[in-house]
């Protein structure tokens, strides 16, 4: 599908020289060339035997002032004049050249001659001194030129290697440089080595006899091992192929080639005499006046064909055993009917044909595709006669760059064209390709075609060279119904015009031009023939004054001159009414842009005839600065503008319509490519700002000067319409040409890189903006009316809506079969987790077109087929589009065909669909795609951060009004669920009156007769949680009139079953959504049995058990316990116990309820119950009822060791004895003591209690034992002990001195005081030295850490070679230590490291609670085991060291939450005991031990920052996320913690402190 693109042109001329033997005034011409890449030097010889040597590089000078650094005569001495004049000439007498090479191991030109003699013109290998002394110091040549370096000069001595009697027919050398073959005179094919020895000869003739030779030509394959000769021996009419292999030059196979198409042979040589019969020997031929040509001859490089002329005009290939393999002729209408030469690209994907025709030259591009040869291009020369002779141009590919082709033709011009590939397609997404003098038109946005197929064929008057489409509906753009339209420029620089009827109807064109023909001819008209053709018309050129005027005489002599229709290179039209053309400039090198104004003299809008009368004025002729590359038309662009990209400057040049007719430098930065891009579109955006996107040969995709993609291999741009349409269904061609012709619509690029993956790029991307996936980008569908099969069949499944008998069969469409296959069918984007820009395709695939308001993209395979791809990234902005826009319709049906979760219909901006129920329902009005919808609804968000399509990010939209379940706002399912069935039922107007009338106020709603019924249904089904008893009780509902109906009790009249939806067919959609299992128990919730068995009828299940247990259930008398056991098999534990009750089964009410912890609701029934009682009878009968279940709700709650719960619902009945047996159980003493009283116990058996619980609250809470045994058992002794051993010194003071205890003080408190000093002064003179321990570990382990960090940096380096050695690094290396060696410093853990609990920490753990526990888990022990403690020598040790220190834990005791408090409270009885110096003492201690704990706690925990700061940097560095452990953020936290309490505390040591301190 791809055109042959002009991408520049060079041209350089050499001065050629009068010739002797030619007529008066005749000048030589080019017989040979040659080139050497390295110094981008081109040798030619001329008729008159003369080399000459000009420099084409990129500095080099072009145009007609061109200079060779060499010329150099083959016939006189050395060369020419000078120093070395006197050597022998190489070449005697004047003789015709049969081959140039340059050979680069030679670093010379290799010149044969007809005559025989092998010429080398090369420097001396052996004479260096030589030849650097003739050459001097000379650094120009011929006429003042400057000679390359390396390249071949005037110094050097043309030198005969070698000559041959019988002469030479052909020369070639092997790709390699190594081996050089000749075919001679004789009919000898000789193999010599680069020192020009021979190898091996072999005879040319069939039958191995020495025949002359008439003409020859000769073929490497591309790897050397075998060569191809096409001879004409003396005497035959036809040349003959022959394979040879290089080593011995034996046969390896003959051509295949029948009298029927016999080969070219070229223009033989004539021969002056015969050969001698007695002899055998083969006298050297004289050339008379009318030279030869060789029969045209080439092998493919990659040796898959070899190439030969046809005498019929062709070209016919061959294999490499002989065997023909197709070919092609030359076109009619081309510059000539005869091959004179053929050379194939680098590559092998060109082959390139120099034709002769009577008037002119031409040189053809012919390229492969689909097994069908295309001619591509054809450069036209004029012809060139010498001695009567017409000499073709000599045509040479690049060795490098297979798109570079040079052509030499005869009269001296050197021409070097570089190529490039591109597709030809409209704004419509009609491709146009070259065919020779044919377009294959096909328009992709109605069917892509496969080549060489196309829709319509137009044929032009030469060969095409250029086509482009006319913008906007063709020349007349204000006709709406205005057809597409071609222009070509053609190989003889005319202009020829060719449109279709309407749009992009070019099937249509011919189909109605093929009917009017035959009318014409008499037919009937009706069949049309299908191979039509349309007929290109010409434009006629008419030459305006302005570009008459200009400095270049060529460009003005438009009519009478055709120098410039030769060099017409580009052609584009920025406008329906503009085209503008390049041209070279031959004086410079340069270019010139042509703008040519289009007008139509003759106005024929149908018919064959409806090109006719255009005419085009040719007003303006802008001079380039140099070489134009490309020009591309701004699309959309108002005015008319045109860039033409020239080579060497990264800039465009700009040309626009009405600004003066001049062309200037475009001033954008978004059009200036730094790179020659072959392949370049220019388009403007919503905004209307000119974008310039061109891919260049190293495959980066450039927006201007910015590069967007790496290795693309295609692109091509895609326009979505402003206003939310898009080309889908049976309308889509004629979305597509309005999407063209809008100016509002919205640009991006798809791409394919060389990875195989198709992109897409936002004007956002292409501008640097950032991501753009948005909803704006995107595109929507059309409101043009859609088939409803379509639409069904896109949901997926198929779908009933226009099968009656489907209907009639029950909906089998919608059976678990086919709602299985939807499942399984639907989209799992999240699973793959893909990237939704990214699709990956056939590998070597290119982009052809995006046709515009589509979510289509064709391409073409390596094969050359066509592929319609629909990427993610058009597919999904078009299904957001198309929601924003309000086009539900248009949404679904992109989101079901291209497999979209639906739930982004819902999710979308969302909550707003739920305000917008009834406009999706009324705009898709298909009950199956509401249906579908419903069924695959999932409370994920699906555009939410993290979800599949969070790049759909929705606008912020208000909610509205939201249907409610109560007071609550639901959620997304039942939300969605809940929106559809309203907004379904009151599009349902036309229900019966009878159902209204039957409904009487039940929750069953009014009944639908059709199939929107099954769409409330699977509302209904699929809501959060299913409420499949409201579906069930419609479906039973309708169950009933359909009885009451066929009975003809009333109720629903008996209609057509065709058109009325029946209970069955509901009952089995329900059974397809939920499953029969679900459903059924789902019926027996319903507790109607009959429901029950009809859906286990329907459904899969088995008889034998359903049938059963419904016989069973059926069996229970009462109606409460048989839903009673229906709840229980469901799990519904609320109402079993709620039916249990009313049916009078007590004991089993209250076993479920203790089962399942129900007492609770279960007595909120019974008081419902009874506030509902009218009677005294009944109230005392469910009073007595409700005794009984608190009475085992209180045993319930005893053995869940609750007793406070028990004993209060104990009291709740009346139970006061059984209560204030579980006061004591929970020793609760304050309710208990107060409980006994009240009940009105003896003093003896208070008493008993109180001491019963004073013992218990020994063991547990001593404070309140003290209290129990003062206030209500009198015993100040033991009041006095509990209180001491809780630690609370001051009460126990208090309460000996308020008894008048004194002596308890000194007995009982003093001694525990003592005890207790004695500990915390232990602990605290301990705790110095333990931290001091801890701190010197976590400093060696700073130390370890910083020794290992730097060996391994030292190893690290050494590894990568920075430095040698590495033995500086060996201190640091004996630093860092081992694991072993950490393990060294273990016994730092092994003393008190969690912590010592006082004696006073659980003293006061308050009362016992009520609520029962139950034992840790073995893993929860196991766990916290596992946490305790630090590791030695682990990796996380001097965190969790640092961590350690900072929260305090290793001060123990004195760490606890009241220590500080109590040991105030110590000290302050110490020193009222008169011990002051023991209580500084402890002091002194205590704030030695706080003040060493807060000074490790700080280093510690700057430790830890440390080791955070360092974590953070080494994340950073690695561009990793650091998640932080919650201890290195608690560790500042908890210390501050620490510092209150202390802080708090300090008020009771003022005194000491102020007298004490030392």
């Amino acid at each position: 599908m791809r055109n042959l693109v002009p991408l520049g042109s060079r041209r350089w001329r050499l001065p050629m020289a009068q010739d002797p033997d030619a007529a008066p005034g005749g000048l030589e011409t080019v017989v040979g060339s040659c080139y050497d890449a390295q110094t981008r030097v081109v040798y030619v010889v001329t008729s008159a035997c003369n080399l000459y040597g000009i420099h084409i590089g990129k500095d080099s000078g072009g145009g007609d002032a061109s200079r060779p650094f060499l010329r150099m005569s083959l016939l006189v001495g050395g060369g020419g004049d000078g120093a070395l004049a006197d050597e022998e000439p190489a070449l005697p007498a004047r003789s015709v050249v049969v081959g140039v090479e340059y050979i680069a191991e030679l670093r010379g030109v290799c010149i044969a001659a007809a005559s025989g003699e092998l010429i080398l013109v090369a420097p001396d290998p052996d004479d260096d001194h030589a030849t650097t002394t003739a050459r001097g110091a000379a650094t120009v040549g011929e006429a003042g030129a400057k000679i390359p370096a390396g390249a071949v000069g005037p110094e050097c001595i043309p030198e005969c290697v070698g000559a041959v009697p019988s002469g030479i027919r052909a020369m070639r050398w092997n790709p390699d440089g190594e081996i050089l073959l000749v075919a001679t005179g004789d009919g000898q094919l000789v193999c010599m080595n680069k020192d020009f020895f021979v190898l091996a000869e072999a005879p040319l003739g069939a039958s191995g006899e020495r025949v002359g030779t008439a003409a020859a030509s000769l073929s490497w394959r591309g790897d050397g091992a075998y060569a191809a000769s096409l001879t004409l021996e003396v005497g035959d009419a036809e040349p003959r192929l022959r394979v040879w292999s290089r080593e011995d030059l034996e046969p390896h196979s003959e051509g295949e080639v029948s009298p029927a198409s016999p080969l070219e042979s070229g223009v033989a040589y004539v021969s002056s005499s015969s050969p001698d019969e007695a002899g055998g020997g083969v006298e050297s031929p004289s050339i008379s006046a009318a030279e030869s040509s060789a029969p045209p001859l080439a092998w493919q490089p990659r040796g898959a064909l070899v190439a030969a002329a046809s005498a019929r005009g062709g070209v016919m290939f061959f294999e490499r055993n002989g065997l023909r393999r197709g070919g092609f002729d030359l076109p009619r209408d081309g510059a000539g009917d005869r091959v004179r030469a053929l050379a194939w690209s680098s590559d092998s994907s060109a082959l390139c044909v120099t034709t002769a025709g009577d008037s002119a030259h031409g040189v053809q591009v012919w390229t492969r595709g689909n097994m069908r040869w295309y001619l591509k291009r054809e450069m036209r020369y004029p012809r060139v006669s010498s001695g009567g002779f017409q000499r073709a141009p000599l045509v040479r590919w690049d060795e490098d760059d297979a798109d570079v082709l040079r052509v030499f033709t005869a009269d001296g011009t050197v021409e070097e064209h570089a190529f490039g590939w591109d597709v030809c397609v409209s704004a419509a997404a009609t491709a146009a390709v070259v065919d020779g003098c044919r377009a294959l038109i096909t328009p992709l946005a109605r069917t892509p075609i496969p080549p060489p197929m196309c829709a319509a064929t137009a044929i032009f008057s030469a060969p095409v060279s250029e086509l482009a489409w006319v913008p906007g509906g063709g020349i007349e753009g204000e006709e709406e119904e205005a057809g597409e339209t071609l222009l070509a420029l053609l190989a003889d620089g005319t202009l020829e015009i060719v449109s279709s009827t309407r749009g992009t109807e070019w099937e249509e064109t011919c189909e109605e031009l093929a009917r009017e023909l035959a009318s014409a001819k008499g037919g009937d008209g009706d069949d049309g023939d299908d191979e039509f053709c349309l007929t290109a018309r010409p434009v006629r050129i008419v030459e305006d004054d302005t570009v008459a005027s200009f400095s270049d005489a060529s460009f003005s002599d438009w009519g009478g001159g055709r120098t410039i229709l030769r060099r017409l290179r580009h052609l584009a039209c920025p406008s329906p009414r503009v085209a503008v053309m390049t041209a070279d400039c031959p004086r410079d090198g340069s270019a010139a842009l042509l703008v040519v104004d289009m007008r139509r003299d003759e106005i024929a809008t149908c018919g064959a005839d409806r090109d006719e009368g255009w005419s085009g004025a040719m007003t303006r002729a802008c001079v380039l600065p140099g070489e134009a590359t490309r020009v591309t038309p701004l699309e959309g662009g108002s005015p008319a503008t045109a860039l033409v990209q020239v080579r060497g400057q990264s800039t465009p040049m700009m040309w626009t319509e009405g600004d003066g007719g001049g062309c200037f430098p475009a001033r954008l930065p978004e059009v200036a490519l730094r790179e020659s891009c072959a392949v370049a579109r220019a388009f403007t955006t919503a905004d209307s700002r000119a974008l310039l996107v061109g891919l260049d040969a190293g495959g980066t995709l450039r927006c201007g000067s910015r590069a967007v993609a790496l290795g693309v291999r295609s692109f091509a741009v895609h326009r979505c319409a402003g206003d939310g349409t898009v080309a889908a269904g049976s309308d889509a061609p004629d979305v597509s040409y309005a999407v063209s012709l809008s100016r509002r619509s919205v640009p991006r690029v798809t791409y394919v890189t060389l990875a195989d993956e198709l992109r897409v790029a936002e004007v956002a991307d292409l501008l640097g903006l950032g991501d753009s996936s948005g909803p704006g980008a995107g595109t929507a569908d059309a409101e043009a009316p859609i088939n409803r099969d379509e639409l069904a069949s896109a949901a997926g499944g198929k779908r009933g809506g226009g099968n009656s008998r489907s209907v009639e069969r029950g909906g089998v469409y919608m059976d678990q079969l086919h709602v299985s296959m939807r499942a399984a069918m639907r989209p799992a984007d999240w699973a793959r987790a893909a990237d939704f820009r990214t699709r990956r395709v056939e590998e070597g695939s290119r982009i052809v077109a995006a046709p515009p308001g589509s979510v289509n993209v064709v391409l073409q395979m390596p094969r050359g087929n066509l592929e319609t791809v629909h990427p993610r990234s058009l597919a999904l902005p078009a299904v957001t589009a198309a929601l924003a826009a309000g086009r539900f319709t248009a949404a679904a049906t992109l989101a079901a065909r291209h497999r979209v979760d639906l739930n982004l219909l819902v999710d979308y901006a969302w909550p707003s669909f739920l305000s917008r129920a009834s406009e999706f329902v009324e705009s898709v009005n298909d009950p199956d795609v509401v249906m579908e919808l419903i069924e695959v609804l999932d409370p994920a968000d699906t555009t939410a951060p993290g979800g599949v399509y969070a790049h759909l990010r929705g606008p912020d939209v208000d909610a509205g009004p939201q249907p409610a379940t109560g007071e609550k706002l639901v959620g997304k399912v039942a939300g969605t669920c809940s929106a559809i069935r309203a907004a379904v039922e009151a599009r349902s107007s036309n229900a019966r009156s009878s159902n209204d009338a039957a409904c009487d106020g039940s929750a069953v709603d009014r009944l639908l007769d059709d199939r929107w019924e099954l769409v409330v249904l699977s509302a209904h089904a699929r809501t959060e949680p299913p409420d499949l008893g409201a579906a069930l009780a419609r479906v039973g509902r309708r169950r009933e009139l359909e009885l009451a109906a066929v009975s003809g009790g009333g109720g629903m009249e008996v209609l057509d079953s065709k058109k009325v939806l029946d209970s069955a067919t509901a009952l089995k959609h329900l059974i397809a959504l939920v499953g029969g299992e679900a459903l059924y128990e789902a019926a027996l919730g319903t507790y109607d049995l009959s429901l029950a068995y009809l859906v286990g009828t329907h459904s899969a299940m088995d008889p034998g058990e359903f049938v059963a247990d419904l016989k069973r259930l059926q069996d229970i008398e009462s109606e409460p316990l048989r839903r009673a056991d229906v709840d229980a098999r469901l799990g519904r534990w609320p109402s079993c116990v709620e039916n249990l009750l009313r049916g009078g089964d007590v004991a089993g009410a209250c076993e479920v309820a203790e089962r399942r912890r129900l007492f609770p609701h279960a007595l909120a029934a019974l008081s419902e119950s009874l506030a509902a009682e009218g009677s005294a009878s009944s109230k005392e009968c469910a009073i007595e009822v409700r005794r009984e279940v608190t009475r085992a709700y209180a045993a319930f709650l005893s053995r869940e060791r609750r007793h406070e719960d028990a004993a209060v619902a104990l009291l709740s009945v009346g139970e006061g004895r059984a209560a204030l047996d579980e006061y004591r159980e929970a020793v609760a003493w304050r309710p208990a003591l107060a409980l006994a009283a009240r009940l009105g116990l003896s003093q003896n058996e208070r008493t008993s209690i109180a001491e019963e619980i004073c013992e218990a609250l020994e063991l547990t809470d001593p404070s309140s034992a003290a209290i129990v045994a003062a206030q209500h058992l009198g015993d100040v002794d033991r009041a006095v002990g509990s209180l001491t051993r809780a630690r609370e010194w001051r009460e126990s003071a208090r309460v000996a001195y308020l008894h008048n205890r004194a002596d308890l003080v000194e007995t009982v408190v003093a001694p525990c005081a003592a005890e207790a000093a004695q500990g915390v002064l232990s602990e605290a003179t301990e705790l110095p030295s333990r931290l001091d321990k801890y701190l010197t570990r976590l400093r060696d382990l700073r130390t370890r850490r910083e020794a290992m960090r730097r060996a391994i940096d030292a190893g690290a380096e050494a590894w990568r070679g920075d430095r040698p050695g590495g033995g500086d690094d060996d201190d640091a290396a004996s630093e860092a230590p081992s694991l072993a060696s950490g393990v060294s410093g273990m016994s730092a853990y092994t003393d008190r490291t969690a912590g010592a609990r006082t004696a006073t920490s659980h003293a006061r753990s308050g009362v016992p609670s009520t609520q029962g526990g139950r034992k840790p888990t073995r893993k929860q022990r196991r766990g916290k085991k596992a946490g305790a403690g630090l590791r030695a020598g682990g990796p996380t040790e001097e965190r969790d060291l640092a961590a350690h220190l900072a929260s305090g834990a290793v001060a123990g005791s004195l760490g606890a939450p009241r220590a500080l408090e109590e040991i105030g409270e110590l000290t302050e009885l110490l020193v009222s005991l008169g011990h002051a110096e023991d209580a500084a003492a402890l002091q002194r201690a205590v704030s030695d031990a706080v003040a060493a704990l807060e000074s490790a706690r700080e280093e510690a925990r700057l430790r830890g920052e440390a080791l955070n700061r360092e974590e953070a940097a080494a994340a950073a560095a690695d561009a990793e996320e650091v998640v932080v452990d919650a201890t290195k953020v608690s560790v500042g936290a908890h210390a501050a913690s620490k510092e209150v309490q202390t802080a708090a505390a300090q008020w009771k040591w003022a005194a000491l402190r102020g007298s004490n301190a030392r």
